[in-house]
């Protein structure tokens, strides 16, 4: 259900104290069984969906990598940028240069 909701609005300002009321639990109850489902918490899978958006739409459109960012929740590109580079180990930039690269 939160997955879900994650991947339909990805911009959306998501909170675990949102996050919460909407599965009735609490933030600690819903953390561990995020944990224990997923082996990330809600925020760290939020913001790796949030990473994949923003390839996906570096690799599809011309838009600055402060619109890409924008349009997956982020409203600071810096952030964007940290969080690409952590999960994929490459900048945005970088990115989208080996993307258009790429023969595929």
């Amino acid at each position: 259900m939160i997955v879900a909701a994650f991947r339909r609005d990805l911009a959306r300002p998501w909170s675990m104290a949102r996050l919460s009321r909407q599965a009735n639990l609490s933030t600690s109850q819903l953390t561990r069984a995020f944990n224990s489902a997923y082996g990330v918490s809600p925020m760290r899978l939020l913001a790796r969906l949030r990473v994949e958006g923003l390839a996906e739409l570096l690799q599809t459109t011309n838009w600055t990598v402060q619109e890409c960012a924008a349009a997956v929740g982020w409203h600071d590109a810096d952030h964007a940028a940290k969080m690409m580079k952590h999960i994929y180990g490459i900048t945005p930039s970088e990115f989208r240069k080996a993307a258009r690269s790429s023969p595929w």
